[in-house]
């Protein structure tokens, strides 16, 4: 997979959430008054391609799975490369 993911960091959230998972979050996350008029809504602060290779060891704060999978070592993909080819 390449680098290009996209994320959204939202106001009062710690962490990141991956865009396909932004409007399932907003859902959840969304507060009515007895009327039911939105008290709380999530609002995104931040909406990137990519967040560094740091925050491949965190989670999205909505499904829980990481936010980047982690990449094959070059020695793993050189060897992946000979058995392929074997």
């Amino acid at each position: 997979m390449s680098d290009t993911y996209r994320f959204y960091e939202a106001r009062g959230f710690p962490g990141y959430i991956h865009s396909a998972c932004w409007f399932a979050f907003e859902r959840a996350n969304t507060t009515y008054d007895d009327r039911g008029e939105v008290v709380f809504k999530p609002v995104p602060i931040s909406a990137m391609k990519t967040i560094g290779r740091r925050a491949g060891q965190r989670l999205c704060v909505h499904c829980h799975e990481p936010l980047i999978e982690k990449s094959v070592s070059q020695t793993e993909g050189y060897f992946n490369l000979i058995r392929r080819n074997a």
